[in-house]
């Protein structure tokens, strides 16, 4: 049987082990403080389920639009376009 919190929920505790075969999740759980790792896992938890279940982009997103050229960088733009045989 699980503890109880005061209002009745019961208290769920893991003991989690990392292996050497993490070595990034290591090193970033070893520089915070020993109270702050649970949390950093249960953080890391919810991205990796989120990830899993399609609620986290795996991809970068979209490029931005380029910004409009002034008319002579347009001009000169279009010149090494034609000259390189794209005729954009």
């Amino acid at each position: 049987m699980s503890p109880k919190r005061e209002d009745g929920e019961a208290l769920r505790r893991f003991s989690v082990k990392v292996p050497d075969a993490y070595p990034e999740l290591l090193a970033d759980l070893m520089a915070l403080p020993s109270r702050a790792r649970p949390e950093r896992l249960r953080t890391l938890a919810l991205i990796g389920l989120m990830a899993l279940r399609g609620g986290v982009a795996s991809h970068a997103p979209a490029q931005a639009a380029a910004l409009p050229l002034d008319a002579g960088l347009q001009e000169q733009r279009l010149r090494l376009l034609s000259a390189i045989g794209s005729g954009e």
